[in-house]
C-alpha cells in the first residue's frame, strides 16, 4: 500500500511539472514567445541607401516642453525598439494678445555638415549607446553667437531629417542632449567660417526615430505637426 500511494504521489509531481512548463508557454507575455516573435532581418538588394542628413537640425531645450514621445514599455516587434511614440508638448508663454507656446528652434545647417553616430559602450551585460553628432552654421552673426551662449548649458533634444526623410531624437527628458558650441573665424581668405554644434546623448538605442514627425517649413524655419 506505501507503495502504490509513493508511485501516486510521483506521478502528480511530474504532472504539476509538465502543467507548469506548459503555462510557461503559453504565456504571451513570455521572453520565450517575445524572442520568438521575432522574425529574420532581409535586405532588398539595389534599394536606395544613401548616407547624411538634410541640412537643418532643430534644437528643443527641456524647459520649453512638458512631455515628449517615448518608446513603448513592453517591445512587441523590432521596430518597437527604437520607434518613440506620441508629440511633444510645448508650454505655454505669454499672457493676453501675447500668449503662446514654444517651439523646436529651427537652425539652418551647410550641406552635408550635420552628422550622427552612435557608438556601443560599456561592459558586458552594461551595453548602452553614445549617440553624437554635430551641425554647423556659417558665418558669424550676432544672431548665431547668442544662440551658442544660450544653448551651452541647457539639457535639450535634437531633431534631425535622413535623405529618406525620417525624422529621428536625439536625448530624452531622462537622458537629453547636451550641445557643445564652437566657433572658427578662419585664417585665410578661402576659409569657411562659422559656429559647430556637437551634441552628445547617452542612449539604450542606436538611433531614435518618431513616429509622427513634425511638417518642417525651411523657408520660415517653422515644425508644426500635420493637425496644427
Amino acid at each position: 500500500m506505501k507503495k502504490i500511494l509513493n508511485i501516486l504521489l510521483l506521478c502528480a509531481g511530474l504532472v504539476a511539472v509538465v502543467l507548469g512548463v506548459q503555462q510557461a508557454y503559453a504565456d504571451p507575455t513570455s521572453e520565450v514567445v517575445l524572442i520568438a516573435s521575432m522574425g529574420a532581418l532581409l535586405y532588398d538588394q539595389g534599394r536606395n541607401n544613401m548616407g547624411g542628413y538634410s541640412n537643418w537640425a532643430a534644437v528643443i531645450p527641456l524647459k520649453y516642453i512638458s512631455s515628449a514621445p517615448s518608446l513603448p514599455d513592453t517591445p512587441a516587434d523590432y521596430a518597437d525598439y527604437v520607434v518613440a511614440t506620441g508629440k511633444f508638448t510645448f508650454k505655454s508663454i505669454g499672457t493676453g494678445s501675447s500668449a503662446g507656446s514654444y517651439a523646436p528652434i529651427f537652425i539652418y545647417s551647410t550641406e552635408a555638415k550635420v552628422k550622427y553616430n552612435s557608438e556601443s559602450v560599456g561592459e558586458t551585460d552594461g551595453k548602452s549607446y553614445n549617440q553624437t553628432g554635430q551641425f554647423f552654421y556659417p558665418g558669424n552673426s550676432e544672431d548665431i553667437a547668442g544662440f551658442s551662449a544660450f544653448i551651452k548649458n541647457l539639457p535639450c533634444i535634437v531633431i534631425i531629417a535622413d535623405p529618406d526623410g525620417k525624422q529621428q531624437m536625439i536625448g530624452t527628458p531622462a537622458l537629453p542632449c547636451h550641445l557643445s558650441p564652437s566657433m572658427d573665424g578662419g585664417q585665410s581668405r578661402s576659409d569657411l567660417r562659422g559656429h559647430t554644434f556637437e551634441f552628445a546623448a547617452p542612449s539604450n538605442q542606436p538611433v531614435v526615430f518618431l513616429d509622427t514627425q513634425f511638417e518642417v517649413d525651411e523657408t520660415s524655419g517653422t515644425l508644426t505637426y500635420p493637425s496644427e
